[in-house]
């Protein structure tokens, strides 16, 4: 992912998978994501109880045309990263619109 993340600079990416599965590479995603967020299993219709683990979503959004090249540290990232946090942790809340200030964010710090 870090090889796709340098060949593509202008592309986000995004790495979904169960909390279970990250042991062996969990300190490099952390390192090289933007935002990493778990979602608590049974708190929304796609990732049921039965799931019994918390699904691990990393964002590594596009690099920015001017320093800082990284996102991950901005202010207004590191915000949206904390509202999502707080709203998966409370359940039937709708997320969608925060995904979607953290898209067009991404599309307009990456252009800068």
């Amino acid at each position: 992912m870090g090889i796709s993340r340098h060949k593509r600079p202008h592309l986000g990416h995004v790495f979904v998978c169960p909390r279970l599965l990250t042991q062996r590479w969990r300190k490099r995603l952390h390192a090289i994501a933007d935002v990493v967020l778990e979602l608590p299993a049974g708190c929304r219709p796609y990732w049921p109880s039965c799931m019994h683990e918390p699904l691990l979503i990393a964002l590594l959004l596009p690099f920015s045309l001017s320093p800082p090249w990284q996102l991950r540290h901005s202010e207004p990232v590191l915000a949206l990263g904390r509202r999502l946090r707080e709203l998966w942790k409370v359940a039937d809340q709708d997320d969608r619109p925060l995904l979607r200030e953290l898209c067009s964010l991404s599309g307009m710090l990456g252009g800068m």
